[in-house]
């Protein structure tokens, strides 16, 4: 990470191998704020205060991690934070695969202090039916979706289920059963509806037909594709009894592999009680 900082009076001393009391102050400032360009911007006016209003980073670099270049008209600036980089998230294909493991266990928790079930104590309101939406749809989904149930914990504001995804049993639906499996869940494009009705078709449109089988066959064996169809109905619901809009669930899904039988069973029993 790098950036050109304009040559001042007071940045003189920092030139030196001890670094100046007022350059470590305002670097430490600037790094903690998320717009890069402030720290060039104090530099110039030392005497400035970042606003209070921005977000604050955990790390603050070293001076070993920090190593600084005269090139003349400005100084190089140079922070080593390779090691204190958090993890990007990784993406689910990569925490996902039915050939090493058709097990995982799922958890989707609300947002700030929504109540998925349960009675807030603050307001008084009782949540308590949110929790026979998530059962019911989990029932529905196990019909349609290539998974199978092995057990699931609703509490307050989040919820667990522990699944096993069988992929194979997806290749052995036909094309109809496929159809009416999806179209439980969703409406289906008007060409499917034809097909299914033994409409004329013209070469294209089967073509067109067999892309989407393929595409339905390979969504309803997808972990990703499961926990969606679960939790936007949950929070459209929610939503709509709270009288409100915007994000329910916390964010994304957490999912965990369960590579043997001793930790599928661990896991059942910790969600079970």
């Amino acid at each position: 990470m790098r950036w050109k900082i304009p040559k001042a009076k007071s940045l003189d001393k920092s030139l030196d191998k001890s670094l100046d009391t007022h350059f470590t102050k305002v670097w430490t400032k600037a790094w903690k704020s998320l717009d890069t360009h402030i720290l060039a911007k104090s530099l110039k006016k030392p005497g400035k205060s970042l606003d209070t209003h921005i977000q604050q980073k955990a790390w603050t670099p070293t001076s070993n991690e920090i190593s600084y270049r005269d090139c003349g008209s400005f100084t190089l600036l140079t922070i080593n934070c390779s090691s204190h980089t958090e993890p990007m998230p990784e993406p689910r294909y990569r925490q996902v695969s039915t050939e090493d493991t058709p097990y995982y266990h799922c958890v989707s928790r609300c947002v700030r202090r929504a109540f998925l079930c349960g009675k807030d104590s603050t307001t008084g309101f009782d949540f308590e039916h949110r929790r026979q939406w998530i059962v019911d749809r989990i029932k529905l989904l196990c019909t349609v979706f290539a998974v199978d149930l092995c057990a699931y914990a609703v509490m307050s504001n989040h919820y667990h289920v522990v699944i096993r995804i069988d992929v194979e049993q997806a290749k052995t639906w036909s094309d109809e059963d496929l159809a009416q499996r999806w179209m439980r869940l969703f409406s289906g494009p008007l060409l499917m509806h034809r097909y299914l009705g033994n409409a004329d078709l013209t070469t294209t449109e089967l073509e067109w037909v067999a892309r989407l089988f393929a595409t339905w066959r390979q969504r309803l064996g997808d972990l990703s594709w499961f926990m969606r169809c679960l939790n936007e109905p949950i929070a459209r619901l929610a939503n709509a009894e709270d009288h409100c809009t915007g994000r329910f669930w916390e964010g994304r899904f957490k999912s965990q592999a369960l590579l043997d039988a001793r930790a599928v069973l661990t896991c059942m029993a910790y969600v079970d009680l």
